[in-house]
């Protein structure tokens, strides 16, 4: 007798989560994340592959089917990876990559996380590297203050001064609050897809979801959402309030998501990237979290190949 879809789908989940209990290092590989985009983004299901031995997390970005589909590891240019039992071989690798080139779809992407690579043989894929900051703070909060750069921690201070009070949020009202900072860089972000408000509050209000807020004289200057999965925590969508924000007030704000992060055992802070954009790089590193690069594998189909190819030529004519 078969399953009905839905139980299929959960049972995709479970197998998912088993995994994840095990491997999952970000809450961006977590069942929570994938639930996230498809309750949102009708256009995401999850799309897993696997064997005994080994796991990928992946959401398929649905189109039309076949090959105008593609799958993602995870979407939004997350982390998702491929976790296996024990130390991969190179027969398993190949394994991997063979099942990955099998599949019928037009592109498929895999963000690794920063410090795991593929074995050097990756099969049909296209090896790209890309850059995020992250801060190793071991769980030492005093440790980590003293790393962060001078101008930093009188920026920190400076705040203090000026009457900046930092605390996190909870409320309907305060993601109201973030959402109207943040939405208004969505643009700049180049997100994709695009985040909507409901999205944004059912984020915030997960089990690994931390809404913190600087606010002056009853105004929110800054606002920053984050993630605090087991021994990392990752700064996902924070801004700056235009016109509003005192000098350090950001400082501040990073300051005690931090100081927080690591009396909850935090080991690790992930900045995210940085669009190239040398003033916001400067910004992480005034905390002491250096610039790491991190793999992401790509794959296209030929025949998506050729038409990008085209579309390529065909605006480069005058």
């Amino acid at each position: 007798m078969k399953s009905n879809p839905s139980e299929a789908h959960e049972s995709v989940y479970s197998l998912w989560e088993e995994w994840a209990s095990a491997h999952a290092t970000s809450f961006f590989q977590t069942v929570e994340w994938a639930r996230l985009l498809e309750k949102h983004f009708p256009q995401y299901t999850p799309a897993p592959v696997w064997s005994d031995s080994f796991f990928v997390p992946l959401m398929r970005h649905r189109r039309w089917g076949g090959i105008t589909d593609s799958l993602y590891g995870m979407p939004m240019m997350t982390a998702g990876g491929i976790w296996t039992d024990g130390v991969p071989t190179k027969a398993l690798w190949r394994d991997v990559c063979r099942r990955l080139a099998g599949l019928k779809v037009g592109t498929l992407a895999i963000s690794f996380p920063p410090g795991v690579e593929p074995l050097e043989n990756v099969g049909p894929f296209v090896r790209e590297t890309t850059t995020t900051h992250v801060l190793q703070t071991e769980g030492d909060w005093d440790c980590t203050w003293r790393n962060f750069d001078k101008g930093c921690r009188e920026a920190v201070r400076r705040a203090r001064r000026l009457g900046v009070e930092c605390k996190r949020e909870e409320t309907e009202s305060a993601v109201t609050d973030h959402w109207e900072v943040v939405r208004s860089c969505f643009e700049k972000w180049k997100l994709d897809p695009q985040p909507t408000y409901e999205f944004v509050r059912d984020a915030a209000r997960s089990p690994h979801g931390r809404l913190f807020q600087a606010v002056r004289e009853g105004e929110v200057v800054v606002s920053l959402l984050a993630f605090l999965y087991r021994e990392e925590l990752f700064f996902w969508q924070g801004a700056r309030a235009a016109g509003k924000c005192p000098p350090g007030a950001n400082n501040l704000l990073y300051a005690e998501v931090i100081r927080t992060a690591c009396e909850r055992g935090c080991r690790t802070a992930n900045f995210g990237g940085s669009l190239g954009v040398r003033g916001i790089e400067k910004f992480k590193e005034e905390f002491g979290a250096r610039k790491v690069p991190f793999t992401i594998l790509k794959r296209s189909h030929p025949a998506i190949r050729m038409v990008k190819a085209t579309q390529r030529l065909q605006g480069g004519r005058p």
